[in-house]
C-alpha cells in the first residue's frame, strides 16, 4: 500500500505539473464507416506518465472533471423496480430550458466494477458529452452500487444486461436519439447487450456507442488481474474487499438461503477475482463455473451481431487484460478501435480519452443529421 501511495502523489506531481489540451472535434466527411472516425493520437501529458500503473492509480484517484457545466442542469435520481424483486438506480441530468416538444439525445452511461455514477471517470465523461451537444446523461448504476444495498442475491456480473435493455426499452422516450458509454465490466455489458438487440437497436433510437477498457475476453484477463504480485496484492484485494462484504452482507440477510451448495466461509476465505466468480457468481446465475461465466459473459461473440457504430479505447498496457483478447478492427463492421501504447486501465491522465469518445458521439450525430 505504502508503493500505491507513492505512485499516487507521483503521479500527481506530474500531472499538475503538465499542459495538455484535448482534440478539438472534428468536422467528419458524410461516411457511415465508423472507421473513418478522425482521431487525435494519444499521448501521455508528461513521460513519466508511461508506467501503466502510475496511469491506472493515478486515473482512479486524480481526475479532476470539469463540473461547471452542471449549473445548466437538473439532477435527479430514478429508483427502477425489476420484475425479479429488485431495483436499480439511475442517476439523471438534464439539460435546463430544453423545449418540450424535443427529442433530447441521451446520453447512458455504464461505470465499472465496484465503480459508481459519482465515480470521477463518469463525471468527465458527462462533461465531455455535454460539449458535444448530448442534452440528458443517465448513468445506470448497477444493483447494489447506488449506496443502497439491493434485495436479490448478487447483483450484477460481466453479462448481465437485463437491467440495461429494461431502461432503454421501458424508461426512455423512444423517439429520442441515443448514445451509450461504459468502461471495464459496464463495456462488456454495453456491447454484449447491443449484440443481444442487434437490428432492434434501431427501434429503440441507439445511434452509436463508446467504450473505454473493453475485456473481450474474460477468461484471458481474469489470470492476468490475479496474476502474483502487484496486480493481486493492490488491483484484486481492492476489488474483493467490497464484493465479499456485500456478500457477507447478503448472507446476513437470508438472501442466499435459495442458492444451492452455497459456502459462505468459502467466500470469506477468497484471494483472487476468480475464486469469487467461481464461488458466488457461478452459483446465483447458474454457471457451471467461472470459466463457464467468463466463456458466457464475454461480448467478443456479439461483435458481429452489432448494428450501431461503435468506438472501443483499449491501451495495450493495460495492467487487467490480456492483450491477447484485443480484437482486430477490420474482423467487425461496426468496430472502430484505437489500440495505445500507453493508457493502463481507465487512466488516460489528461483528459484524452473522455474528449475522443465525445468527439465519436458528435461525429456519428453530424453523420446522422441529428
Amino acid at each position: 500500500m505504502k508503493f500505491r501511495a507513492v505512485l499516487v502523489a507521483t503521479s500527481a506531481f506530474i500531472l499538475h505539473s503538465s499542459a495538455f489540451s484535448a482534440p478539438a472535434a472534428t468536422k467528419p466527411t458524410k461516411n457511415l464507416n465508423p472507421k473513418l472516425f478522425p482521431h487525435t493520437p494519444y499521448v501521455p501529458p508528461n513521460p513519466l506518465l508511461n508506467n501503466q500503473h502510475v496511469q491506472t492509480i493515478g486515473g482512479a484517484f486524480l481526475r479532476d472533471p470539469d463540473l461547471t457545466f452542471k449549473a445548466d442542469f437538473e439532477e435527479s435520481r430514478v429508483r427502477i423496480p425489476t420484475p425479479d424483486g429488485d431495483f436499480f438506480d439511475v442517476d439523471i441530468l438534464r439539460r435546463r430550458r430544453m423545449k418540450a416538444s424535443s427529442n433530447p439525445k441521451i446520453a447512458v452511461i455504464l461505470h465499472g466494477l465496484e465503480s459508481t455514477s459519482t465515480s470521477p471517470l463518469c463525471q468527465s465523461l458527462s462533461s465531455s458529452f455535454v460539449k458535444q451537444g448530448i442534452d440528458e446523461i443517465h448513468c445506470v448504476c448497477f444493483r447494489g452500487c447506488s449506496g443502497s444495498p439491493n434485495l436479490t442475491p448478487g447483483g450484477y456480473h460481466l453479462g448481465f444486461t437485463d437491467d440495461l435493455k429494461q431502461y432503454l426499452t421501458d424508461h426512455l422516450p423512444q423517439s429520442s436519439p441515443k448514445y451509450l458509454s461504459g468502461f471495464s465490466l459496464g463495456a462488456n455489458v454495453i456491447l454484449k447487450a447491443l449484440g443481444e438487440l442487434s437490428s432492434s437497436a434501431s427501434t429503440l433510437h441507439i445511434k452509436s456507442a463508446s467504450l473505454l477498457c473493453v475485456p473481450f475476453d474474460c477468461s484471458l484477463c481474469q489470470p492476468k488481474l490475479d496474476s502474483p504480485g502487484f496486480n493481486k496484492s493492490v488491483y484484486s484485494s481492492n476489488f474483493l474487499k467490497t464484493l465479499i462484504a456485500k456478500t457477507v452482507d447478503q448472507h446476513s440477510r437470508g438472501l442466499m438461503n435459495s442458492i444451492p451448495d452455497f459456502d459462505i466461509n468459502k467466500v470469506k476465505k477468497c484471494t483472487t477475482i476468480g475464486e469469487f466468480d467461481d464461488c458466488v457468481v457461478a452459483p446465483i446465475y447458474s454457471f457451471t463455473s467461472n470459466q463457464d461465466y467468463y466463456r458466457k459473459s464475454s461480448c467478443s461473440q456479439y461483435l458481429d451481431s452489432i448494428k450501431v457504430p461503435f468506438l472501443v479505447i483499449n491501451a495495450n498496457d493495460d495492467p487487467f487484460f490480456d492483450k491477447g483478447c484485443y480484437v482486430e478492427e477490420e474482423k467487425v463492421e461496426m468496430m472502430k478501435a484505437i489500440y495505445t501504447d500507453e493508457g493502463g486501465h481507465c487512466g488516460y491522465l489528461g483528459g484524452w480519452a473522455e474528449e475522443t469518445m465525445g468527439s465519436f458521439f458528435r461525429w456519428t450525430m453530424d453523420e446522422d443529421g441529428v
